[in-house]
């Protein structure tokens, strides 16, 4: 089980559905939620985080800028974030890649293939 989860995503019904899914497979019992780049700096600053799932449309500061500040000061490890966003493009992508982040999922996508991708990075299975 994970100790803390950051969600940082401007979809509060959105961010509620990852809670209850991840409650109910015993992911996680702590949640913490950002609505912008700006609060998710200020959440990382003084807090550690196991893992942060990050959406790239967010007002203030995007996504990207988010991610690339808490690689960039070791807030956490890049393996330890899952991107996620319905606007992707290329150039998006190769940012991601430069910084290390692996995990990346389109929008629309199933919120199993999400507890998927948890599950595999940090080995919850068995």
């Amino acid at each position: 089980m994970l100790k803390h989860i950051l969600i940082v995503e401007d979809s509060p019904e959105f961010s509620d559905l990852i809670k209850k899914i991840f409650e109910s497979r015993k992911i996680t019992e702590n949640i913490v939620f950002a609505k912008d780049g700006i609060e998710a700096i200020l959440k990382i600053n003084n807090q550690e985080f196991d893992l942060i799932i990050c959406d790239k449309d967010l007002p203030k500061t995007n996504g990207l800028e988010f991610l690339k500040h808490a690689v960039k000061n070791k807030k956490i490890s890049p393996n330890k974030i899952i991107f996620m966003s319905g606007n992707i493009n290329q150039d998006d992508l190769d940012v991601l890649i430069f910084h290390g982040i692996k995990s990346c999922l389109v929008k629309p996508f199933d919120l199993n293939r999400l507890v998927n991708e948890v599950t595999v990075v940090f080995n919850l299975e068995g």
